[in-house]
């Protein structure tokens, strides 16, 4: 793809952005079980929030704009009993799909550990999909497996977005965590 050099650059100065520790949530009711504490983005609305067989998804654009000709769009897919994947392997399996589906294809690890006990990963991904340019693809993935479901969150652009436009949502997606109230060690504080 011919974005390279700025993808490379963006990687680079918001991977310690996810090695951070995130910050606490503003004090509220605590949720019982295992929770996926992310905010919905400001200025978006839904426009997809559907549940088949054991994924949840949701999905924003902002506010001013509609479907199918969206510039950015936010996702949250929640699977239920996804027992044997790890982030890791999510990330390799998403990659693979976008080789299949995309005139040409990158795929960046940022970062993998392990955030509140969870195995986690974070990953960048472009796509410049067939017959249709003006749709390229570049996504920020955050992959969290938990232990009563596995999380995916994703921030796309339909462009190419500057460092600057994208340093929000690696902030965004670092403050994405999985809280569960049933061990001290995880509880949603």
């Amino acid at each position: 793809m011919r974005t390279l050099p700025l993808l490379l650059a963006a990687l680079l100065t918001g991977a310690s952005a996810f090695a951070q520790t995130p910050p606490q949530a503003p004090s509220q009711p605590q949720p019982q079980g295992e929770t996926l504490l992310v905010a919905p983005p400001a200025g978006y609305k839904v426009v997809t929030q559907k549940t088949a067989g054991n994924m949840t998804i949701t999905e924003f654009i902002p506010k001013n704009e509609e479907l199918p000709a969206w510039t950015e769009m936010v996702t949250i897919q929640v699977f239920a009993k996804l027992d044997n994947a790890t982030p890791k392997q999510f990330q390799e399996l998403m990659g693979a799909a976008w080789k299949r589906q995309c005139k040409t294809s990158q795929s960046f690890p940022v970062s993998d550990g392990v955030e509140r006990g969870y195995a986690t990963s974070v990953w960048f991904q472009g796509c410049e999909h067939k017959g249709t340019p003006s749709k390229d693809e570049l996504t920020w993935f955050k992959a969290i497996k938990g232990a009563d479901a596995f999380y995916l969150v994703q921030k796309a652009f339909a462009y190419q977005p500057t460092p600057e436009q994208m340093a929000p949502w690696i902030e965004y997606l670092r403050a994405v965590r999985v809280c569960d109230n049933r061990n001290p060690e995880r509880a949603c504080k």
